[in-house]
């Protein structure tokens, strides 16, 4: 894990999952099986600030972010 996504895991009220982690196929499954996205981070927001948070981070890193 890189030191920035130590730090944005570190700042969430809720919580951070990578790929590597145990619940992260179950999390990332939607009711449409014909999806198979694997996203590099799931974060699991718990508050305002954490999907703040979330769109900061995903901006600054260049990543796409989606949010259900």
């Amino acid at each position: 894990m890189t030191e920035r996504i130590k730090q944005f895991e570190e700042a969430l009220n809720g919580s951070l999952l990578l790929p590597s982690d145990e619940k992260y196929d179950e999390t990332r499954a939607i009711w449409n099986g014909m999806i198979d996205n694997k996203p590099a981070l799931i974060a699991q927001c718990k508050h305002v600030n954490d999907i703040i948070k979330a769109v900061n981070f995903g901006r600054e890193s260049n990543m796409l972010v989606y949010g259900s």
